[in-house]
């Protein structure tokens, strides 16, 4: 049984991004780094907006819960993607927590792993950042509705292998703050399904 708490995270995470080949390699190729050197993700509820400064494709990508969508916002492209999170692109093979962990800005964090048809991530909470896993029931994508009502937790670092590349996601800031739901707010664009 988790014990109970009494607040749900809400601020903002950054988060650098390495790159590597499979054999430990760095990567230094930009047009291999999709999601570019960095990202802050705001998270408020349910909802989340991760942002990519770095990247030369994604601006930022937004996730309403209510909607249970995630609209990809380009850079240099004048419609804005909509992904329903219900059906995963990728079905998820397999999910649990696993005997390893990690320590992330002085934090001691536990491990979960995720299994997809094209990759493996394997996520390092911190059960001290309570997430209420009801916002995500929906979240089937990345077997996220698994992870948070596993760890009820935000993770610090995000490995991810997907047989090419192993991207890695590791916080070095966390701000615990309010904040203002027009961060969540879609801009007025074309939409197209994906």
């Amino acid at each position: 049984a988790f014990p109970q708490k009494s607040e749900d995270f809400e601020g903002i995470i950054h988060y650098k991004i390495d790159y590597q080949t499979p054999d430990g390699q760095i990567i230094q190729d930009k047009s291999l780094k999709y999601f570019g050197d960095s990202v802050a993700i705001y998270i408020k509820k349910g909802n989340y907006k991760q942002v990519y400064p770095t990247s030369a494709m994604l601006n930022n990508i937004v996730y309403l819960y209510k909607k249970n969508d995630y609209f990809y916002i380009l850079n240099n492209y004048d419609t804005i993607l909509v992904d329903d999170y219900s059906t995963p692109a990728n079905p998820i093979l397999d999910y649990g927590t696993i005997d390893t962990s990690a320590t992330v800005l002085g934090v001691h964090c536990r491990g979960y792993f995720v299994k997809t048809t094209n990759a493996i991530n394997i996520l390092f909470y911190a059960p001290s950042l309570y997430k209420n896993p009801e916002y995500f029931t929906n979240h089937i994508e990345f077997g996220y509705n698994h992870y948070t009502e596993d760890t009820r937790s935000i993770y610090l670092k995000l490995i991810s292998y997907d047989g090419k590349m192993v991207t890695s996601f590791t916080a070095y800031k966390i701000e615990k703050k309010k904040i203002p739901d027009s961060v969540f707010r879609i801009p007025k664009m074309k939409k197209r399904r994906i």
